[in-house]
C-alpha cells in the first residue's frame, strides 16, 4: 500500500496512511462523536455569497426589505470577520445574533424552523 500524507481539517497536522494524526479541534472531536469522519482538508465556513444577497436588496431604495439590509450591512460593518473564511467556529458563536440576522434576510425565521429542523 502507498503511503501518502493529507492535511486534517483544521489543524493542518499531517495524518498518513497508517492512521497516525495529530489531535482534532473540538469541531472535529464533535463530528466524530456523531460518527462523521473528518475531511481530509482545511475547511472553512464563507458567507460571501449571503453578503452579496443582502447587498443586492439593500439596493433596493423603495422596500421595506432594503431597508432591512441596509440596516443588517451596517451592523455587519462592525464585524468584518463574518466577510472572510472562517476556520475558527468560536467566531460563529461569537456572532451568532447577527448571523441570525443575515440569515433571516434570505429565509424568514418560522421557515427556518421548519426546514432546519
Amino acid at each position: 500500500m502507498e503511503t501518502g500524507i493529507l492535511l486534517t481539517p483544521k489543524s493542518g497536522e499531517p495524518i498518513d496512511n497508517n492512521g497516525l494524526q495529530a489531535p482534532m479541534s473540538k469541531e472535529e472531536d464533535f463530528f466524530q462523536l456523531l460518527g462523521i469522519n473528518p475531511i481530509p482538508y482545511r475547511t472553512y465556513l464563507g458567507f460571501e455569497l449571503l453578503i452579496a444577497e443582502i447587498e443586492e436588496k439593500a439596493r433596493r431604495k423603495d422596500s421595506a426589505l432594503g431597508e432591512m439590509a441596509r440596516l443588517v450591512l451596517k451592523q455587519l460593518e462592525k464585524a468584518p470577520e463574518l466577510r472572510q473564511p472562517i476556520e475558527n467556529l468560536d467566531i460563529v458563536e461569537q456572532k451568532r445574533e447577527l448571523i441570525s440576522l443575515m440569515m433571516a434576510m434570505v429565509i424568514p425565521p418560522a421557515t427556518r424552523r421548519k426546514s432546519l429542523a
